[in-house]
């Protein structure tokens, strides 16, 4: 027998042997490492399947159509089932753009059941189910209900106990019932007699979140609105802005030096803006002297909308308006229109005022109507102006390309334009919140008592709030 053959052959049986024992361990290790992987992929699953179940049960109680639900979360899960009631908060303020005070509605902690295996998390919180591992997303939308200019926000707020891994259960129930957090009459607004009633006096209300799943939150914001989103990644916040367009409808006029503030202006979205003017009763003259403004600064922005006669002041005569805008004090762009005519009551055989005869004089101004403004240089603007402005170099062309509307166009002296969209043109660049101070000249032309006006703005754009329905729905939770 040949020696050297029988080592061979033993030395082969002792390598294969040596590689099926290391592939066998390869096998068993990868494989563990597979069935680990796949039981955590299943045990989100069914967390996920468990906790949209508890969604519908915990927003049954929450809203009052239940005192008390019972979810079984299920067995065939890793990880653990915890009820924590100081995970995130929820915070809801208004800012008055006048006057920069800051009224807060609601500042409470949020609350949240969660399931927790390793890196992956499925937390209930805000009435909504998310999920955090790598990033976080939402699976089913929390309670904020964002529609046609109205914000309903039923604020579920968590209590309660319990951390347990297995097969546990979640026990909502009913702690207090709901109460309303807005409209809320006995309250006012910081440093204002105005109440926290609907419509929402005019200013930013703002939905700020602190939650670990703030980035689905600010997602959410996003789809739901056009509201202004911002995104806090160091204090993990999203935060969400509406704008209360404050005065809409009919106004009586501001008194000489006093304001009118249009708030949520973006874009050309002035529906209606009309200005009624009554002649001072005490003046004689009848808008012989009219010279009266409506004046906006707003940092190194100017605007004024002045307006005096032009020949005369009879029935169907023309009035000058003359509407001003410098983009820094030193430029300056001005349109004209001679569009607005002055009535007479006895020409229309009515008493607008009701003060018995039929002698006095109005001027309407519809600066959303269909009256047409040619572009042209005012030679003397410190002249002009009642509000001491003082620009001194005209614009030879201008080109509106700020806003969708705009349209990219150009105009040069002598070109035309609506009156309304040159109008909604520069509210928009002195907004968001234009502020507009009545100027009228030492002569007190105008009877601003009895003048009146109308605005009204576009709110269908997805970031204006007239209504809010805020309420804290308390619920309890037994994690067993």
């Amino acid at each position: 027998m040949d020696r050297t053959r029988g080592q061979s052959e033993t030395i082969g049986f002792a390598l294969i042997l040596g590689f099926t024992l290391i592939s066998v361990g390869a096998i068993a290790a990868f494989g563990g490492a597979t069935l680990d992987t796949t039981q955590a992929q299943i045990g989100a699953q069914n967390a996920e399947h468990a906790m949209s179940q508890f969604d519908s049960r915990a927003s049954m109680v929450a809203l009052g159509r239940s005192d008390i639900q019972t979810v079984n979360f299920g067995a065939g899960q890793q990880g653990t089932y915890t009820v924590d009631p100081d995970a995130g908060s929820i915070r809801v303020t208004h800012e008055d753009q006048e006057t920069n005070d800051t009224t807060v509605f609601y500042d409470e902690p949020f609350g949240a059941v969660r399931y927790s295996d390793g890196d992956t998390e499925i937390g209930y919180q805000g009435g909504g189910v998310w999920r955090m591992d790598e990033g976080s997303v939402m699976l089913s939308p929390p309670e904020f209900h964002y529609r046609k200019s109205t914000l309903t926000l039923p604020v579920i707020r968590i209590g309660g106990q319990g951390s347990v891994a297995g097969n546990p259960r979640g026990v909502v129930r009913q702690p207090v019932p709901s109460t309303v957090v807005f409209p809320n009459e006995s309250a006012t607004l910081k440093n204002s007699s105005e109440e926290w009633v609907n419509p929402v006096g005019g200013g930013i209300v703002t939905v700020t979140v602190e939650s670990t799943y703030y980035r689905a939150w600010g997602e959410y914001f996003r789809t739901r609105t056009s509201g202004e989103v911002s995104i806090d990644n160091e204090n993990e916040t999203a935060a969400v802005e509406l704008v209360a367009p404050g005065t809409m409808g009919g106004f009586d006029m501001p008194l000489d030096g006093n304001s009118l503030t249009l708030q949520g202006v973006r874009g050309h979205q002035v529906e209606n803006f009309t200005l009624t003017l009554f002649h001072d009763q005490d003046d004689s003259a009848k808008f012989n002297n009219l010279d009266w403004s409506m004046c906006s600064q707003s940092g190194s922005q100017e605007f004024e909308i002045r307006v005096s006669k032009d020949t005369g002041t009879g029935d169907g005569d023309p009035a000058e308006t003359i509407i001003y805008y410098s983009p820094d004090g030193s430029r300056y762009q001005t349109w004209k229109t001679e569009d607005f005519t002055f009535e007479t009551e006895a020409a229309a055989d009515a008493d607008w005022n009701g003060d018995g005869d039929q002698q006095d004089k109005r001027l309407v101004l519809d600066f959303t109507g269909s009256a047409t403004a040619e572009y042209f240089e005012e030679n003397n603007v410190n002249s002009m102006s009642n509000c001491d402005f003082d620009a001194s170099t005209f614009d030879d062309s201008v080109t509106f390309d700020e806003h969708p509307a705009d349209e990219n166009t150009t105009y040069t002296t002598g070109s035309t334009a609506n009156v309304s969209h040159v109008t909604n043109h520069y509210l928009a660049l002195m907004g968001p919140s234009a502020e507009l101070t009545v100027a009228d000249s030492s002569q007190d032309t105008v009877e601003e008592e009895i003048s009146t006006g109308y605005v009204s703005l576009n709110t269908t754009e997805g970031y204006y709030l007239t209504y809010m329905h805020v309420t804290e729905n308390p619920i309890n939770v037994t994690v067993e």
